[in-house]
């Protein structure tokens, strides 16, 4: 890794392309070797070669030529939303099927809470902390929101299960946690949980719109589908509760189709092999524009598009 004197200037030299993209902050480049194309960190210099620290006293505020050498090590991970959006797909689907009356009977939650807690509480989990590490924000909350839900839903029907703490059934109150007695048994208890998780999903579709359109699209459906469960679990409306799931279900088809975008694309050393009608993000009017590398990774490039 070679470091020498350049002008001031950002990541914006890590373009497409270039066997050897350039990374300046303050007076110094980065000139990535050949060791960081298997996968080493990656490193940006920061600062001059001289110690000023006598006199930064007197640098202008928002001034940072004067400032000590400082290292950022980025180091390249795999795509996290990939597991994130399959754990997603895979939760959605079952309890949505089973919400809209596909499969099972009054009892059936009671029998899918393991894999609501593996793969889509754990799963979402573990993708929405890795995202943070891929610099993704967007998809942190996304996936640790969704994965918490998942988490907390299968921990409820664990409980009904084992007729333990909180899922004991009051007769007559609908304001108490149901059992599993039917399958829209849920009333409000469940309306609550799905207010936060409309409005964090609503914010995220529009985050999502200056860099992902099909990426919005999945999230709108997923906030329409916990908006209208809002409106069927509060008013305990059976057949809204059924439109939300079918709007869940179509969410998760999509996200689906994303998973199968990433693992493809990344067998066939592609950006991805689907049309995702994605924001050009090297437009002039795109707020991430340059920050591209010819490495492609989440941790190494902003986010994971």
């Amino acid at each position: 890794m070679v470091f020498g004197h350049h002008h001031n200037t950002t990541p914006s030299n890590l373009e497409a392309g270039n066997p050897n993209p350039t990374a300046t902050h303050g007076s110094h480049t980065t000139i990535p070797g050949t060791g960081d194309n298997v996968g080493l960190p990656v490193g940006y210099r920061t600062g001059p070669d001289a110690n000023p620290v006598a006199h930064l006293k007197h640098a202008p505020i928002g001034d940072n030529t004067m400032a000590p050498p400082t290292y950022v090590f980025l180091k390249p991970i795999a795509h996290p939303s990939a597991l994130g959006l399959a754990a997603y797909a895979s939760a959605s689907f079952v309890f949505s099927a089973y919400l809209a009356e596909w499969y099972g009977n009054d009892a059936t939650a009671t029998i899918i809470w393991p894999f609501l807690l593996t793969f889509g509480g754990l799963g979402q989990l573990a993708a929405g902390m890795w995202s943070f590490h891929a610099r993704d924000t967007l998809n942190s909350v996304l996936h640790t929101t969704w994965g918490a839900f998942w988490a907390a839903l299968a921990i409820y029907y664990a409980l009904v299960a084992t007729q333990q703490g909180a899922a004991t059934t009051v007769q007559g109150n609908q304001n108490f946690i149901p059992d599993a007695g039917t399958r829209w048994g849920h009333l409000q208890n469940f309306a609550i949980w799905q207010v936060p998780l409309a409005a964090i999903t609503s914010i995220c579709m529009c985050a999502a719109l200056r860099r992902d359109k099909l990426a919005s699209l999945i999230y709108a459906l997923m906030a329409v589908g916990s908006a209208l469960s809002v409106i069927g679990w509060f008013t305990t409306t059976t057949s809204i509760l059924k439109i939300a799931a079918y709007f869940w279900l179509a969410s998760s088809l999509g996200a689906l189709a994303r998973v199968f975008d990433k693992l493809v694309g990344e067998s066939a050393k592609k950006d991805h092999v689907l049309p995702l009608y994605r924001k050009n993000r090297n437009a002039g009017d795109n707020t991430y524009r340059g920050w591209d590398s010819a490495y492609r990774e989440p941790g190494v490039v902003q986010g994971e598009w």
